[in-house]
């Protein structure tokens, strides 16, 4: 793998944040610039992925389009120290044992962004060139879950419950907001599975 020339699925991830973010077309240039640090690392796909989400679920995003990577590569440390603990693999299995219809027993519930509602109305965030909008997520802490300690990291994150009273219509939002970004094919059947594939696209496709 070439240390100075990013791959294809580099630039695809690159892509994919900065649609998700609704960061400019000028923060791909800077992106791509970081892939030197990304391959002193060795990171991959799996590895860039898991730590935009990271990102995505903290309490606090990153403030300016500068502040993005240094946050990804600050998540990508955490993501790695949580496997060479072995956390990552318990967490699997909680999430797979869950039974909250609204987290799967991860903790925590993806709801549509602030960015999605302006003057009490649920809208695109934005759109992207092709004309597709663009709903992107954030995660607030389930309520199947105890309080943290307040002390705890992520302690002040919001809960889904208190999300779900100033935005009491989110999940009829949400389902139609995928159905109006993903309709049905040609031939009118709405198969679930097709609807997620092509849905992701509008939801930011990183998770």
């Amino acid at each position: 793998m070439d240390a100075t020339d990013p791959p294809g699925w580099y630039r695809g991830w690159v892509d994919g944040y900065r649609a998700a973010a609704l960061l400019g077309a000028d923060w791909t240039a800077a992106a791509l610039l970081w892939w030197p640090t990304w391959h002193a690392l060795g990171a991959d796909g799996g590895d860039l992925a898991a730590a935009a989400q990271e990102v995505r679920m903290a309490p606090a995003a990153p403030r300016y389009p500068g502040d993005h990577l240094p946050a990804v590569k600050a998540a990508l440390g955490r993501v790695r120290d949580r496997r060479r603990a072995g956390q990552d693999e318990a967490f699997a299995r909680d999430r797979a044992g869950g039974d909250c219809p609204e987290c799967g027993g991860t903790g925590h519930a993806l709801v549509p962004h602030e960015s999605c509602y302006r003057g009490g109305a649920f809208a695109p965030a934005g759109h992207r060139a092709d004309g597709t909008p663009v709903y992107p997520e954030q995660a607030a802490r389930c309520d199947c879950r105890p309080p943290p300690d307040p002390r705890a990291a992520g302690a002040t994150q919001e809960t889904l419950a208190a999300y779900t009273r100033r935005h009491p219509g989110w999940p009829a939002a949400t389902l139609a907001a995928r159905r109006a970004a993903a309709p049905a094919p040609a031939d009118g059947l709405d198969r679930p599975a097709d609807v997620v594939a092509r849905s992701a696209r509008a939801f930011g496709g990183v998770r």
